[in-house]
């Protein structure tokens, strides 16, 4: 599921950066950061299991991970977001100017 992701998220990169504008390619990489987001909560879990096996307590470790990861993803998804509102913003302000005729 998450090697799905990553490809997808890989592939919407690779077609921005082929065939969009700066601004879309904005709101593309904020699209796969909000897809991504999720994976951080087990991969956090993961990491604190594995330090707290290293210091006798796993399960407090995977608590501590958990907690950690899901702070991740909550930050991952409102960078994400506020890229795609900020570049879907410049790219639908520039086809607006674009089309009045108005420059910057």
């Amino acid at each position: 599921m998450i090697h799905r992701l990553f490809m997808v998220t890989t592939v919407v990169w690779a077609v921005s950066l082929a065939a969009a504008s700066v601004m879309a390619q904005q709101a593309a990489e904020g699209v796969g950061k909000i897809i991504t987001a999720p994976a951080e909560v087990p991969k956090g879990t993961v990491e604190g299991t594995a330090k707290g096996a290293k210091k006798g307590a796993p399960v407090a470790g995977s608590v501590v991970g958990t907690a950690k990861g899901t702070g991740k993803a909550v930050r991952k998804t409102g960078h994400g977001t506020a890229d795609v509102v900020e570049g879907t913003g410049k790219a639908v302000g520039g086809t607006l100017r674009g089309l009045s005729g108005k420059q910057d």
